[in-house]
């Protein structure tokens, strides 16, 4: 089922398929599903049943109204990464989407959300993601890093994407959960437990640019961000 998941979601990568890495390695499993997942992932299905989450992502493609989109997150976990893109603009579908979303997922997924129209000031959406948010508990069993956490509220308190088009109009409520997580996921880091002398480059040029993968965070936020999560660790 975990192996079904994946190779639904996560169909390609740097121009690399399951269809390329299959067809390099020819595996073969005693496995009846494990084979059928396999065939199926270089497009061979035949008349073997297809195990549920892929069933689920060929109806989806067929899909004509959000309804059934909605059924089948509901029953089957479906992603954002497995719908068709013409029902990524429905609120309805995102509030299934919603409701078993990983939290990086989530993170990642606040503008759109915004976008769309779910996320408004006071909504239920937002008192969900507000929840989540500020949970320590679930902060740690999600293991997300504090500079994750910095990077979203940069990009979502800004109001639009550092790529594409996408404008929103951010929600303070979430604005100042972002804020409050980032500091609630300071345990998440394991401490160095070691003496360490911290020294920051203070120049004009640390202003501009940004940090290598963090996006909307120039090397000033982030040289002071980390020492201040290592002066707390």
């Amino acid at each position: 089922a975990d192996l079904a998941y994946q190779v639904v979601k996560y169909q390609s990568r740097d121009g690399w398929s399951h269809r390329d890495a299959l067809r390099l390695s020819h595996p073969k499993a005693d496995n009846l599903e494990l084979n059928t997942i396999l065939k199926w992932a270089v497009g061979k299905t035949g008349e073997t049943q297809l195990p549920g989450v892929i069933a689920a992502f060929e109806a989806a493609k067929v899909a004509k109204e959000s309804k059934e989109i909605i059924t089948l997150i509901r029953d089957y976990n479906l992603s954002r990464e497995m719908l068709p893109t013409q029902f990524l603009n429905d609120p309805a579908v995102w509030e299934a989407l919603l409701e078993k979303m990983p939290l990086t997922a989530m993170i990642r997924n606040l503008g759109k959300m915004s976008n769309v129209g779910l996320l408004k000031p006071m909504s239920k959406a937002a008192g969900v993601i507000v929840s989540r948010l500020t949970n320590q508990e679930y902060l740690q069993r999600s293991r997300v890093h504090p500079l994750v956490l910095l990077v979203a509220l940069k990009v979502y308190q800004q109001g639009k994407g550092d790529k594409g088009s996408l404008k929103w109009e951010p929600v303070s409520q979430v604005v100042d959960a972002l804020d409050k997580a980032f500091y609630l996921s300071f345990g998440n880091v394991e401490p160095a437990n070691k003496r360490t002398l911290l020294a920051l480059d203070v120049s004009g040029s640390m202003g501009s640019g940004e940090m290598a993968g963090m996006t909307g965070i120039t090397p000033r936020v982030g040289s002071a961000a980390m020492a201040l999560l290592t002066a707390a660790t």
